[in-house]
């Protein structure tokens, strides 16, 4: 427990809330997680537009908290590569903060046909977007 713990949720819980599986790091349980994710996107991809989907380009974007550590960043990347997002030749994965998505995503709507895309913007910053291909 620390100081921002909910008491509340070891008591409905008990001591074993949240805890990792033998054998397994927060960054290996990321990567289960996020492989499961991948393989039921290309699933439905798959299922929605055909066997195609496996030569397409996918360009993915992954969200982090602003306050997150370069450490924290830079093993949730890990995790996701190693899960398969940005594998294949074509695909690129991308970081941006949740800060920074949110207000792409605000700005988006508001724009006209000759307006700058905020998202080719801000994609090259090495300081807060990381782009891997």
């Amino acid at each position: 427990m620390t100081q921002f713990d909910d008491p509340r949720l070891r008591e409905m819980y008990g001591d074993g809330f949240l805890k990792l599986p033998h054998g397994k790091t927060a960054q290996d349980v990321t990567e289960d997680y996020l492989r499961g994710l991948y393989n039921f996107t290309v699933q439905k991809l798959e299922q929605e537009l055909g066997s195609a989907v496996r030569t397409m380009p996918m360009e993915v974007w992954m969200t982090y908290p602003a306050i997150w550590s370069v450490k924290a960043t830079e093993a949730t990347k890990a995790a996701a590569k190693a899960a398969g997002f940005g594998s294949r030749p074509s695909d690129t994965f991308n970081m941006t903060t949740e800060p920074e998505a949110a207000a792409l995503v605000a700005m988006k709507p508001h724009l006209g046909l000759e307006a700058i895309d905020p998202v080719q913007v801000c994609c090259p910053s090495p300081v807060n977007t990381f782009v891997y291909k």
